[in-house]
């Protein structure tokens, strides 16, 4: 079998980035980044008669090739500076660019006349399969900004926001708004917690942010067609029709939106060798991207839909100790355990 039949497969993979930066000032500076992601690949088959996947087709054979194409751009302009030793601030703004590009075709062929001219030679074979391609394009881009101040190295606030747009959603839900924010406040920098004597570092925290998810196929919300038979004339003709395959048409699609509300509190304890995380969360998902079930009597069997909401909320304890660092021997433990719901 290993000397008679032939898969061979010829692939060819790029990886390459780069970047540039310009420096402005101590506090002002621009990047570029660039990375591109290409594969190609090359497959053919043939399994002659004595093997048993073309000893029922007198000789099998095939060939395919497909393709993966992949773009990403990311321009960033940061600020950073501080300001009379007290003030920090760093803004960032942005502009993201991903492409991706895929195709491929196949064909197969049996019942050769001989073995010899293996698959160079797909004409030879008395039955020829409808040859199958396919070809694709999915773009995606985001411009987002996000602003960290920090005052006396003790209040820490950061806001962010970015609008994300995606070629697989109709005109009209394509774009998405997203913002979160954070507050922070390190107590441990504060006299009256300095006085105490206890703390190596404490931390109060809270944060509120929201995502996006774009998890369809693309071409989901577009109208395709697909070969179809018709009458015409007294015949039957070859002609295309609307692709009921991939369900019923949502054009209303559009973004899934994830919110995370966060609150907790770090505790630290001689110089860190002990330190303990407090942590609640509450996570609510809306417009869930669903494929639903539809009646029968539709005509469909599905249909894509922003259905229902998913929360998940729960209490998480984390201890970390060291229990030994000395002499190049290190001992430490970390324990955890979380109190979860789901709704």
């Amino acid at each position: 079998y290993v000397n008679t039949a032939k898969d061979e497969l010829k692939s060819i993979n790029v990886f390459t980035s780069a970047f540039l930066e310009i420096k402005f000032t101590d506090w002002l500076r621009f990047r570029q980044n660039f990375g591109m992601s290409y594969t190609d690949n090359e497959r053919s088959t043939y399994y002659p008669r004595e093997t048993g996947e073309g000893k029922n087709y007198n000789g099998r054979a095939g060939k395919s090739d497909n393709f993966y194409q992949n773009i990403t751009a990311e321009s960033v302009l940061t600020f950073d500076k501080t300001f009379a030793d007290i003030h920090h601030l760093n803004v960032v703004a942005g502009f993201t660019y991903e492409n991706t590009n895929w195709g491929g075709k196949a064909i197969n062929a049996s019942n050769f006349p001989t073995d010899i001219t293996e698959d160079y030679n797909l004409s030879q074979a008395l039955t020829i399969d409808a040859p199958t391609s396919n070809r694709g394009e999915a773009t995606l881009v985001s411009l987002l900004g996000r602003a960290n101040y920090v005052l006396k190295d003790r209040y820490i606030f950061t806001a962010s926001y970015r609008r994300d747009g995606s070629s697989r959603f109709a005109p009209g839900n394509k774009f998405a708004n997203f913002a979160s924010g954070a507050v922070a406040w390190v107590l441990s920098e504060e006299d009256f917690i300095k006085n105490l004597n206890i703390f190596s570092n404490l931390k109060l925290r809270a944060s509120y942010g929201q995502t996006g998810n774009q998890g369809i196929n693309s071409y989901q919300t577009m109208v395709s067609l697909g070969s179809a038979n018709y009458p015409f004339g007294g015949i039957t003709d070859n002609g295309f029709a609307g692709d009921t395959s991939k369900g019923l048409l949502n054009k209303d699609l559009k973004w899934e939106t994830t919110e995370q509300w966060n609150v907790g509190l770090y505790l630290g304890f001689f110089d860190e060798l002990i330190g303990i995380n407090v942590d609640w969360y509450m996570k609510t998902t809306r417009d869930l991207l669903l494929d639903a079930s539809l009646p029968y009597s539709t005509g469909y069997y599905s249909a894509m839909k922003n259905v229902g909401k998913v929360r998940n909320s729960g209490l998480e304890f984390t201890l970390n100790t060291i229990n030994i660092n000395r002499n190049g021997f290190r001992w430490s433990t970390n324990f955890n355990i979380a109190f979860n719901k789901n709704k």
